[in-house]
């Protein structure tokens, strides 16, 4: 049967329709329009981004407007810092980002990003501060920043506020001056708890190398690293390079937090007045919640350790991850490593460390360095390739379930005889053509698809990002891989084949002009 809204209703409804997306408005900015046009459209810019110091217009940006930055503009010094208000919503969330069909001809032959460029001189407090909530950031190259107080951030989340995303951004070449002392909070900091748990970034290179990173890996003789430290809930396909500890974990009680898809490398020492630290590519801070990390590639390069999670009441899930540890001479004054748990002081901590694969280091995890406390402990299906062959080091006596099962400690000559490599598509993959007879770590696992978190597959078809030129725009590459589900006879290591397969090899980018690293 049909039936037909009563008039009043039908009216209600319509004028709220009108009135959702009347408000929902996208707006233009260039370097060179003006804050007194309509900046509806290309031909009408704004100026500058409401929040910037330099706005001088009146529109609060509210849910669902739209913010289109011209490409291969650049907005200097003067511009900022940009204090942001207005919140957007869960469905309607408001969104800074590019059109790629329009950009500064005068500027680029084809379109890249547009340019939050510090000048290398201080800004007054953070560079982006965030006082709203579903409001993202997309497309933008952030560089030269500079700090010389206490407290740098170059994105902060107001106390309070969450639900922020910075994606596909480029952030590189930042420095500091004499007075700036030490801090791994620098990158995406939340102010207070509990903004930042449902906050994202992904997609994006953060990448110091250029700045005063380039000499991370060299720390002996008084090198400096600045800071980094990216503390929110998700942090997904990145990579990081030229920086100290890089992704802060835990996002306090009953919360949790993932670190997938990520490319770590080349941190090292940090020193500011003759305190040397010893960073972290992932570090936990906080406890009190569940830290997920999976399908990350590391690289430790330079002193400095994998990962330094276990703090009380955390529980840590890390599966399918790969950590090579490279370093060589340049691993003096403490050392390259890989995981090493738990936190000093840490209790009632849970830890799952299964299907990793970690090269060049004295095992795949050393248990008890800096804590021993722990309650439930699985080490399950990890490939150990180290000059000795050896899977754990130190001890723990955990007080609840213990699962060690069909781990492979492998020499390093043993790996190289059945084709486990560095140089693969993908390092210490078990090469092409491999069998259970050929390769050692193939079907030799346990089955235990149980441990998998929520929202994950089991199906192995992810891996670390790395950093690519393509048409001339800096990006994070993130390769699929297409192999077997981990069902039935699972394989030992990050990577899951079956008898007669291979991961395959990354297709390219389309327009790849450079390879950075």
């Amino acid at each position: 049967m049909r039936r037909s809204l009563p008039p009043v209703l039908f009216t209600a409804i319509a004028c709220l329709t009108f009135l959702v997306n009347a408000s929902a408005t996208t707006y233009y900015i260039a370097a060179n329009g003006s804050d007194n046009n309509s900046g509806t459209s290309q031909s009408a810019p704004w100026a500058h981004l409401p929040g910037m110091r330099t706005w001088s217009g009146s529109h609060t940006p509210s849910a669902g407007d739209t913010f289109i930055l011209r490409g291969c503009d650049v907005w200097g010094n003067a511009n900022f810092p940009i204090n942001w208000s207005g919140s957007g919503t869960s469905g309607s969330p408001i969104t800074v980002t590019v059109d790629k069909t329009w950009f500064n001809t005068a500027s680029c032959s084809q379109w890249n990003r547009p340019v939050f460029d510090a000048g290398n001189a201080a800004i007054s407090g953070p560079w982006v501060t965030f006082n709203g909530n579903f409001v993202e950031f997309h497309w933008i190259e952030f560089r030269n920043y500079f700090w010389n107080n206490a407290s740098p951030q170059i994105f902060l989340i107001g106390g309070g506020f969450d639900n922020i995303t910075i994606d596909n951004a480029y952030v590189h070449h930042w420095t500091h001056g004499s007075s700036a002392v030490d801090t791994d909070n620098m990158l995406f900091k939340p102010n207070g708890s509990p903004a930042g748990r449902n906050s994202t970034l992904s997609n994006s290179v953060i990448d110091n190398t250029d700045g005063d990173g380039a000499t991370c890996t060299t720390m002996i003789g008084g090198t400096t690293c600045s800071g980094g430290g990216v503390s929110v809930g998700f942090i997904l396909n990145n990579v990081f390079r030229g920086m100290p500890t890089m992704a802060k974990g835990g996002v306090g009680s009953n919360g949790m937090q993932q670190i997938v898809g990520n490319y770590f490398c080349c941190a090292g020492e940090d020193i500011w007045s003759s305190q040397a630290n010893h960073p972290n590519y992932i570090e936990s801070i906080v406890g009190g919640g569940t830290l997920i990390i999976a399908n990350n590639y590391m690289e430790i390069n330079g002193i400095g350790e994998a990962m330094q999670v276990g703090n009380s009441n955390e529980t840590d899930i890390i599966f399918n991850n790969v950590i090579n540890v490279t370093g060589g001479s340049t691993c003096g004054n403490g050392g390259c490593n890989g995981p090493q748990v738990p936190q000093s002081g840490s209790s009632n901590w849970n830890y799952l460390f299964f299907n990793n694969t970690v090269a060049n280091w004295v095992g795949c995890v050393i248990l008890g360095g800096h804590g021993t406390s722990v309650v439930n402990y699985t080490f399950s299906n990890n490939h150990c390739i180290n000059s000795g062959g050896t899977t754990e080091g130190g001890g723990l006596s955990p007080s609840g379930t213990v699962n060690r099962q069909n781990n492979l400690g492998m020499t390093m000559s043993a790996a190289s005889s059945q084709g486990y490599t560095a140089s693969e598509n993908y390092a210490f993959a078990p090469p092409s053509g491999c069998t259970s007879s050929t390769c050692s770590t193939v079907g030799a696992g346990a089955s235990i698809g149980s441990m998998f978190p929520a929202g994950f597959s089991t199906n192995d078809t992810q891996y670390g990002c790395s950093e690519k030129s393509v048409n001339g725009v800096v990006q994070s590459f993130c390769p699929a891989r297409t192999t077997s589900a981990r069902s039935g006879s699972w394989s030992i290591g990050a990577y899951e084949v079956s008898s007669g397969s291979s991961p395959s090899a990354p297709a390219p980018p389309t327009g790849l002009s450079a390879t950075v690293n």
